[in-house]
């Protein structure tokens, strides 16, 4: 019989980030001291629907907001800001709430984007520098957020309303409404049309855009460097809250 040994869960377990290095060097050094009778009762443990190893049979693997949001497509490359916030306030009337933004200073100043949100008197918050610890957090509790992303020169404004974990479990897909069209990250390029997105990025990809990078060409350099660090903040963020 082959055993599933302490070893083989404790690094299945790093790789979610639930162990640092030095506890896995400890259930690795376990381990080597168990005896087969030991690995046997440990398999059945970790195999077993109903033991206290098994995941708890209410964790997810994908979530998505209860917010109802709508999906709009930006009419120009200057309303991106306007159709984020249409998204998530129920308002399809994206030159109109551009006209707003413009009355009160710069269209893509979060403070002025969240003069605006209030307006409309939904549950919400603002957050000038979250990281993707708290971001994962929020998409979980079924929160819409809005955010924004080195994806351009000028930077572009995105909707995220959920999230999935990728077949390893090790990171995250992030469910996105991108009001111009879906984003090419390896190319670091939008496609030449506009069209609206409703799809996943990658975590690295908006750890890249919306949280490390501080223009497009930084962005880019650090989605080919391959890192990603959820607890970096950086990410500002405009949270509408189910309650």
């Amino acid at each position: 019989m082959t055993y599933a040994t302490v070893r083989d869960a404790a690094q299945e377990a790093a790789k979610r980030g639930r162990l640092t290095a030095h506890q896995l060097a400890a259930l690795t050094r376990l381990d080597e001291l168990l005896t087969d009778d030991q690995r046997r009762q440990f398999t059945e443990l970790w195999r077993a629907a109903g033991s206290p190893a098994a995941p708890a049979p209410d964790d997810p693997s994908e979530w998505r907001t209860v917010i109802k949001a709508l999906n709009l497509s930006q009419p120009d490359a200057r309303t991106c800001q306007a159709a984020c916030i249409g998204m998530a306030v129920g308002d399809k009337d994206i030159m109109g709430i551009r006209r707003k933004l413009d009355a009160l200073g710069s269209a893509g100043s979060p403070a002025v984007m969240a003069k605006v949100i209030r307006s409309y008197g939904v549950p919400y918050r603002y957050h000038g520098d979250a990281c993707l610890d708290q971001v994962i957090e929020w998409l979980k509790a079924g929160e819409l957020l809005i955010t924004h992303g080195w994806f351009t020169g000028s930077g572009h404004v995105i909707c995220l309303d959920g999230l999935k974990r990728t077949p390893k479990g090790s990171r995250y897909l992030f469910n996105v409404k991108d009001p111009w069209s879906e984003f090419d990250f390896p190319t670091w390029r939008y496609a030449s049309d506009s069209r609206f997105y409703d799809g996943f990025y990658s975590e690295l990809g908006i750890f890249a855009a919306c949280v490390a990078g501080t223009s497009a060409s930084d962005a880019s350099a650090r989605y080919r460097a391959g890192a990603v660090d959820r607890q970096l903040s950086g990410m500002w963020v405009h949270r509408f809250l189910t309650a």
